[in-house]
């Protein structure tokens, strides 16, 4: 509980500085706190003693917060609206939080957790902005460990000046998971540092993200730098899965990064992957790109030339580019990486990597590459007069009904 010295505060459950923790269960019956102006929980230690429970943490709603460090509570640098750091050794479950507010900081930032290690957060949602510096996320700020997060949304502006800034999470590593989970806030980079993305900044680690998408916009200041609008980029020698994702917004700025790494969905793909294996499978981002030096999907990867270990499958981009020399799909000439059965519509003129669709009567031919080789029975929907869609988004994707061999068109 707080300290003596604290005066009037009114700080949040747990103990500080001491070598114990909170251990059970806090079910705050779905009761709603207003104005709080400090973190929920305080940093938490793992709970001691026989038979300690692991915290689990429920129910719980912040209305109108404005969270701002305080050195008495708070570890340095994190802030959150529910807990802005946690010790490792348990795992720490979160269950249908909601908050609603501001969380400011100069460090490590989220809506909800500041960092977070081995950590399950189901059914939580932040809703506001999120400003800090490096690892900035609009739900997470950095998240690591044999963690998981499932059907959780941030819808928060978030605005970051070190790197890297997430709309949900802004550094994803360890062996972290994002299942069913989306971003619907713009992210906004200050000055010229790397890895902006609308879902998560920064994944470095053995990490999963499935069925997951960001509608944000990308927002960058400063000469240089690279964002796009579902992840910023990947990282590291390790094992990365993005698979039936999809962004939506628009990565605005005109600024560059030696050679362009912007894209639709992913910038700077691969970077220094040594032994691991790096998979975008089954995705598609429709927002423009504004750099001319960019890719409509992926920026551009900084592989070691190894291209069976960065890998983009079944993906396509319907989003424009800034000039017609920007590559279509993939900016990734002279790197490795391998780029199958995937396709663009905007306006560049050449792509080595991906088929472009030059009418909409090649696009709505299930006969024609690549779509020839999708699943348009338990993964894609199509209705033949707009772009595929993912099948989970909403009931109104539903699968596609595959022509008859009569109809093939053939186009010359």
């Amino acid at each position: 509980w707080p300290r003596p010295n604290q005066g009037t505060r009114k700080d949040g459950i747990g103990i500080f500085g001491g070598a114990q923790g909170f251990g059970g269960t806090f079910d705050g019956q779905n009761y709603t706190i207003q104005n709080r102006t400090n973190s929920f929980l305080n940093t938490q230690r793992s709970p001691t003693g026989a038979g300690a429970a692991p915290p689990i943490f429920k129910n719980i709603v912040l209305s109108n917060v404005f969270i701002r460090p305080h050195f008495l509570v708070q570890l340095t640098g994190r802030t959150a609206a529910v807990m802005p750091s946690m010790y490792s050794g348990t795992r720490r479950t979160f269950l249908n939080i909601h908050a609603y507010g501001t969380v400011t900081n100069s460090g490590i930032s989220g809506g909800l957790i500041g960092g977070g290690e081995d950590v399950t957060v189901s059914n939580c949602t932040f809703t506001g902005s999120v400003f800090g510096g490096g690892n900035t996320g609009g739900l997470i700020g950095s998240m690591i460990g044999e963690s998981t997060v499932m059907v959780s949304t941030a819808t928060a502006d978030v605005r970051h000046t070190g790197t890297p800034g997430g709309g949900l999470v802004g550094f994803l590593g360890g062996d972290a998971m994002l299942d069913q989970c989306s971003a619907g806030g713009d992210v906004t980079k200050v000055g010229n540092i790397e890895y902006t993305g609308g879902l998560v900044g920064l994944v470095k680690g053995n990490v999963t993200i499935r069925k997951c998408f960001a509608t944000g916009d990308i927002i960058r200041s400063g000469t240089s730098g690279q964002g796009a609008g579902l992840v910023g980029g990947t990282e590291g020698s390790f094992n990365i899965l993005i698979e039936d994702c999809y962004s939506t917004g628009n990565n605005t700025s005109t600024a560059t990064m030696g050679p362009g790494r912007n894209g639709g969905f992913v910038s700077n793909f691969g970077r220094s992957i040594g032994a691991g294996t790096h998979l975008i499978n089954r995705c598609y981002s429709k927002g423009d790109v504004g750099s001319a030096s960019g890719g409509g999907f992926m920026g551009r990867d900084s592989g070691a030339g190894n291209a069976a270990s960065v890998m983009i499958s079944n993906s396509f981009t319907s989003g424009s580019t800034a000039a017609n020399n920007s590559a279509g799909f993939a900016n990734s000439s002279g790197f490795g990486v391998t780029i199958g059965n995937c396709y663009w519509t905007n306006s560049a003129t050449s792509d080595l990597n991906a088929t472009k669709v030059v009418n909409e009567e090649y696009f709505y031919n299930f006969a024609n590459a690549p779509l020839d080789t999708w699943d348009f029975v338990t993964v894609w929907g199509f209705d033949g007069a707009s772009d595929p869609c993912l099948q989970w988004q909403s009931a109104g994707c539903l699968p596609a009904v595959l022509p008859d061999v009569g109809t093939v068109v053939i186009i010359r």
